[in-house]
């Protein structure tokens, strides 16, 4: 990782000291493995202020609940290592036994280091409330708390982190958030120039055969089927048209098959009929931007049309449309920005 001496640490890099840190490494190590300059952070972001505010030897306690795989752990002094079988719990009579030989730990070592190590908010839950029940953790334990979780769904460590010496570190990946169950999501699709559509056998599908459209849409739906874990399966719209809104105000085409739900989605393309769709919006000129909004101001002004069309399109005004349009372009070199990555904003 090649970095300034002198430049600001970020949220990520910290918790990556935090980790090294807790695997063993001085903070010498790290600051030479990172390249972050030891003399010139701040306490609160370097790894020596770790480690400076612990003159004891201490001991490491690991609490995973059994679904994260634990190759290697080394801490300076020790560590020790807790798994809770979370699908096994009974009564939580495990995970209660767990908790008081920690409490029995922070009786006999003076200087002890928590880890928690878990994606599961039940999970999390639990610990937070038998080790306040229990009275299993003291101010002087120092606990550190490792989940990807949302901030939505640890509701259930307010009073952990609040009343005692804890810290919560999320880890964010780099992959994007992915079904569980691989679902069959029915896709809505419309015909389009230099794309094929056929019909082929297969046993699986409704009624013995599917639908195939190929295309440059077709390799856009493939892309996000694989990222997000899902198998596509195509329906044609009625009138094979992308939709027009109707004057009692209900919609046609694939839009139409999308609200009526006879389909989960359809497929980001910028074509005439999402710019009618668009033109065909009503809203009020102080309503707040949806995402969606916000998203197709972007395509209509990839699309070639200014910003005071847009906003008379769409019922926006236009300085409410040029702010977002230059905030698109703030996050990066608009010449750089794949296709691919404009469609999925849509």
């Amino acid at each position: 990782m090649k970095r300034y001496p002198s430049q600001p640490t970020t949220l990520s890099e910290r918790g990556q000291f935090v980790v090294m840190w807790v695997r063993g490494k001085s903070a010498r190590t790290i600051a030479r493995e990172t390249g972050v300059n030891i003399k010139e952070m701040t306490d609160f972001q370097s790894v020596e202020s770790i480690t400076r505010h612990l003159p004891c030897r201490h001991a490491t306690l690991l609490l995973t609940d059994g679904r994260q795989d634990v190759e290697a752990v080394r801490a300076p002094q020790g560590v020790t290592f807790f798994q809770v079988e979370g699908d096994h719990l009974s009564g939580n009579a495990t995970l209660e036994t767990i908790v008081d030989e920690i409490r029995q730990l922070g009786a006999a070592w003076h200087c002890l280091v928590v880890v928690v190590v878990s994606d599961d908010p039940a999970f999390l839950a639990a610990f937070a409330h038998l080790s306040l029940r229990r009275h299993a953790l003291r101010w002087s334990t120092r606990i550190l708390v490792l989940t990807r979780l949302p901030l939505s769904h640890l509701g259930g460590l307010h009073g952990l982190l609040s009343n005692r010496n804890a810290m919560l570190l999320r880890v964010q990946g780099t992959t994007i958030s992915r079904f569980s169950s691989a679902p069959t999501l029915t896709v809505a699709i419309e015909v389009l120039p230099y794309h094929r559509l056929s019909w082929v056998n297969d046993a699986d599908a409704p009624g013995g055969r599917r639908l195939e459209f190929k295309g440059y849409v077709d390799n856009i739906v493939r892309h996000f089927a694989k990222a997000l874990n899902f198998t596509p399966l195509y329906t044609l719209s009625p009138e094979r048209t992308f939709g027009t809104r109707l004057s009692d105000g209900s919609w046609t085409g694939l839009i139409g098959m999308v609200v009526r739900q006879r389909g989960d989605c359809r497929p980001p393309v910028l074509n005439e009929g999402a710019r009618t769709c668009g033109e065909t919006m009503k809203r009020y000129p102080s309503q707040p931007t949806t995402l969606s909004e916000r998203s197709m101001f972007v395509s209509m002004w990839i699309g070639g049309k200014s910003a005071r069309t847009i906003a008379r399109e769409t019922g926006v005004s236009p300085s409410t449309v040029c702010r977002w349009i230059n905030r698109w372009k703030q996050e990066g070199n608009v010449d750089n920005h794949k296709p691919l990555k404009i469609i999925y904003a849509v």
